[in-house]
């Protein structure tokens, strides 16, 4: 069985994490843009359903552009993972002396992401469950932080604050646990697909 390699699965895990941190930024940042532009004359609950609205749709927004984008994104992570994988278990096949039918009939090179799509569609659908539990509790969290800080009656800055602190502890601390799951299960994953 192929020996995992640390380094390209470290790096795979910090690309991608970095990815999901700049996304939550983003997310804050939209976010706070939109709770700026909140109508002044608003009641207490039009302001938590306006903050709720706003919140839902970014999210929604960038899980669709993630999972939309084959170029990078969940899918792309999965991808990317998977055929780290393959190169580790190909490479410790060479090694033993082991040629597989997809090197003897075609160079390596062509061996597309389309030739496992079935086994990455299956990591992707368990991710995808995760992702969706990161975003119902990154919104849970915000609307609870909103909420705290709006009775408290906390300036703009300690309010923002707040919220931030909240998406950026749930959202990205999740989000970088999930990454780092799925990197190693996806490498695994074709490892074992190989072996068999």
């Amino acid at each position: 069985m192929a020996t995992n390699d640390p380094t390209r699965t470290t790096i795979l895990r910090r690309d991608f994490r970095g990815a999901y941190n700049a996304m939550w930024a983003r997310v804050e940042r939209r976010l706070w843009a939109a709770v700026e532009e909140m109508p002044a004359y608003l009641t207490r609950t039009e302001q938590i359903q306006y903050f709720e609205r706003n919140l839902r749709e970014i999210l929604t927004a960038e899980a669709a552009e993630l999972e939309a984008s084959p170029a990078r994104g969940l899918p792309s992570l999965l991808q990317a993972a998977y055929m780290q994988g393959l190169n580790l278990a190909n490479f410790d096949a060479k090694q033993a002396g082991i040629e597989y039918w997809e090197e003897r009939e075609r160079p390596q090179v062509l061996v597309q992401q389309d030739d496992h799509k079935d086994e990455i569609a299956a990591l992707l659908l368990l991710l995808l469950s995760d992702w969706q539990g990161i975003q119902q509790a990154s919104q849970a969290q915000a609307m609870r932080a909103f909420v705290d800080s709006l009775d408290a009656g906390d300036a703009p800055g300690a309010m923002r604050a707040k919220v931030r602190d909240r998406l950026m502890k749930i959202g990205r601390t999740r989000t970088g646990l999930m990454v780092a799951s799925y990197v190693v299960a996806a490498v695994n994953a074709a490892i074992l697909a190989r072996a068999q």
